[in-house]
């Protein structure tokens, strides 16, 4: 039983939110419309069986190849591409769809329907056999399947008759290798092949002999080679010309520096001005003099060396006469260097009095170096001729270079395109000579074996198609009732979850023989005041000390007694402490449960003796059929709670009817005005509970009204006629007139196991 806790009677209503659709909605439509469901499922499997059994008694003989496909190489004769695929590497399925595709292709199809015969492979006979009809039936016969990550192709093929069904699939078998070879080899192409080989081979001829001819014609084999070898030799002459050049320089700046030093000067016209020859006669002087001076520095200098060589035999390093000696000649030389630097030519000039060059600076032959200077000039103009031939012969390559290298580059293009003509008639040769029937990429693993009976995959699949159709047109039917054409509420779990509404207890569906009658037989009279106007006393038990308790013998007490409970609760914890308390019962239509359980809630609050409950009828339905007279109007029973004898009176449970009013027709129904007028005066009589039996909510119901002074009202559901949109607009209608309602939800069949249908 679901249960949720009381409301308080000022709450607001709860926005109603739509739950999203769960799993265990769909389990609860399945268990609720599973015959529904089997039924149309049946259905589906009689007419695949009724389709199977069709079939049958005309056999069809099935067929079946397998191909291995270890690896495909596509070659083509006219561009480059040329690759090898496996089968099963990384572009294995690419390959595997590709010849999937070839052996289901028309063209196939056509072929084998073409040397077949049509009349062969059409079976039906109001029609014209043609090959293009046969070639659809090919197709539609034909099973082509690969699993993946296999380099296998299976291969069925079915019909009525089993010769023609072998030999359509063997000449299939054929047809595919012909047109594989076709489509990724270069089948066909040779002679085309061979006569662009021969038009390139004779396009290269003609452009060597053009360029032979040129090469004769300019003298050079190689013009390449040619500019090569002379453009290296004139850099190493053009080196050696301006190494020379420099050298020439520098042996022309030396012989000229030694002439001047030597005062060997060119031969020059005498000069006329005697000023100009006075002036030459000092410097003259001076220069002889300071040759003089150089020639004794020298002869010292020598002196010096013989002194310190002899004393070096006799005297140890550091001696005081060696160090003077060093001091010495370090002197002299010095002296001499000085001489030297002011005359540059005075070492030159000077020899000692042997005649042998001065020790201060080694000699030098100025004839020499003329001669070195003359033979250098020599090279330099030699140099400079050969320079100047090489530079005709550059020209010469140069005028002819334009015109070698566009017959260079010509022969090289032709040449690259005869080499791969000549590939690829090579390709093509083989590709030629390659026999369709034993290629090495593909093989046979099985070939066509012999016919067995079985049903076509067309039927096949319709018989699928029917079971599977009638197994979804039953699902379909079973959601489209629950979900679209049934608005009633299922299942308690959707009061509280899409209708968001407070659920207190769930109710099953009991069958029992168990009555009104039997909720209200303890009572011996059901009337307040006796003839004389005294209270009637209520039955005495055997002891005769106690009166009679109401024993729960009807299958409604247990849940009433937790009905009563949960009030009970929810009064103390919202405070309600006044007397009486109202409780109102009603429900959406008549037969809901409200006045059976509304007259069992008055027996559950009466049960320990000690509260005064009196049970109203507002419905005049089940207080008419009583056995004894007539229930006391609720005016007098008001009227009798205020008295002293009452409260003292052991009885605790009380019936009464309200105010009504005849309608035209005859038809008693409850008076509202004379309802509302009695409201005022329940506050202060001495029930401790009321328990109003109320009419069904409805646009034009009382109950709509008389809800708000209720402390407690529940609303009784009926759980095979609560329609959603009327639940809602009810409540809300009671939530308006502010009114603590909470939902019983009476009468459930238990349709599917409780953890599907949200039950405890």
């Amino acid at each position: 039983m679901n249960s949720a806790p009381t409301t308080p009677a000022n709450a607001k209503p709860q926005p109603r939110r739509h739950s999203s659709l769960n799993v265990y909605d769909i389990l609860f439509v399945l268990f609720k419309h599973k015959w529904k469901i089997i039924f149309f499922a049946l259905v589906g499997i009689a007419a695949a069986a009724a389709v199977v059994y069709r079939d049958t008694r005309s056999p069809i003989y099935e067929t079946q190849a397998k191909l291995l496909v270890r690896y495909v190489v596509d070659r083509n004769s006219v561009d480059k591409y040329d690759t090898k695929a496996d089968a099963g590497g990384n572009r294995g399925v690419e390959v595997m769809d590709a010849e999937i595709e070839i052996i289901k292709s028309s063209d196939v199809a056509l072929e084998v329907a073409t040397k077949i015969g049509p009349e062969k492979i059409l079976t039906a006979k109001d029609t014209p056999p043609s090959n293009a009809a046969a070639a659809v039936q090919i197709m539609k016969s034909l099973g082509v399947t690969a699993t993946r990550g296999s380099s296998v192709i299976h291969l069925t093929y079915s019909h009525p008759d089993p010769a023609v069904a072998v030999a359509v699939l063997k000449q299939l078998i054929d047809t595919y290798f012909e047109k594989h070879l076709e489509i990724h080899r270069s089948t066909g192409a040779f002679e085309s092949v061979a006569r662009q080989t021969e038009l390139a081979r004779s396009r290269l001829s003609q452009t060597e002999l053009e360029l032979s001819k040129l090469s004769v014609e300019s003298g050079f084999l190689s013009l390449a080679d040619a500019k090569t070898a002379l453009e290296a030799r004139r850099n190493a002459m053009r080196s050696s010309l301006l190494a020379a050049q420099v050298e020439l320089a520098e042996q022309q700046v030396k012989v000229a520096s030694l002439s001047a030093a030597m005062g060997v000067l060119e031969p020059e016209a005498p000069k006329s001005d005697p000023e100009q020859a006075e002036e030459a006669t000092p410097e003259r002087m001076a220069r002889v003099k300071a040759q003089d001076r150089y020639r004794d520095l020298t002869e010292q200098l020598a002196l010096f060396k013989q002194r310190r060589n002899s004393l070096m035999m006799s005297r140890k390093p550091g001696d005081p006469m060696l160090v003077a000696l060093d001091r010495q000649i370090a002197t002299t030389q010095q002296q001499g260097l000085d001489l030297v630097e002011q005359y540059p030519g005075l070492a030159a000039q000077t020899k000692g009095r042997d005649g042998d060059p001065s020790p201060l600076a080694p000699g030098t032959d100025l004839n020499a170096e003329r001669a070195t200077l003359e033979s250098l000039g020599a090279k330099c103009k030699m140099l400079t001729e050969q320079v100047a031939k090489v530079d005709a012969e550059v020209a010469k390559i140069s005028s002819s270079s334009l015109e070698f290298a566009n017959l260079e580059r010509r022969r090289q293009l032709e040449e690259e395109k005869y080499r791969y003509f000549e590939t690829s008639l090579e390709k093509a040769r083989v590709d030629e000579a390659l026999n369709p029937a034993s290629m090495p990429n593909i093989g046979v693993v099985q070939s066509p074996s012999a016919p067995a009976k079985s049903l076509p995959a067309a039927t096949i699949k319709l018989a699928l198609g029917l079971a599977a159709g009638g197994l979804l047109v039953g699902l379909a039917f079973a959601f489209l009732i629950e979900w679209v054409i049934d608005r009633r509420v299922s299942r308690p779990i959707e009061i509280q979850t899409r209708l968001q509404l407070p659920l207190m207890m769930t109710i099953p569906r009991i069958r029992s023989k168990d009555g009104v009658a039997k909720l209200i037989s303890h009572d011996s009279s059901y009337k307040l005041l006796g003839d004389n106007g005294e209270l009637i006393l209520s039955p005495v038990s055997s002891n005769g000390d106690k009166p009679a308790k109401y024993e729960p013998e009807h299958f409604i007490m247990p849940y009433a007694g937790a009905l009563r409970d949960r009030i009970m609760f929810g009064f103390e914890i919202s405070n309600i402490t006044h007397k009486p308390k109202l409780i109102g019962l009603t429900g959406l239509s008549l037969g809901a449960g409200a006045s059976t359980l509304a007259i069992a809630m008055a027996n559950a609050f009466a049960e320990n003796g000690k509260c005064k409950v009196l049970l109203v009828d507002l419905n005049s339905s089940w207080s008419a059929g009583l056995p004894e007279a007539p229930v006391e109007s609720l005016h007098t029973a008001l009227a009798v709670s205020r008295t002293a004898a009452f409260r003292q009176h052991p009885r605790s449970l009380y019936f009464a009817s309200a105010p009504t009013r005849r309608s035209g027709k005859g038809a008693q129904s409850l008076a509202s005005a004379a309802m509302h007028e009695l409201m005022p005066q329940l506050g202060v009589c001495d029930f401790d509970y009321i328990v109003f039996d109320m009419p069904p909510v409805g646009p034009t119901s009382p109950t709509l009204a008389m809800a708000g002074f209720m402390d407690k009202v529940l609303l009784v559901l009926d759980a095979e006629n609560t329609n959603r949109e009327s639940l809602s607009w009810s409540y809300g209608e009671l939530a308006k007139g502010r009114a603590d309602v909470s939902c019983v939800f009476n009468k459930t069949k238990s349709v599917a196991p409780r953890w599907v249908a949200g039950e405890l």
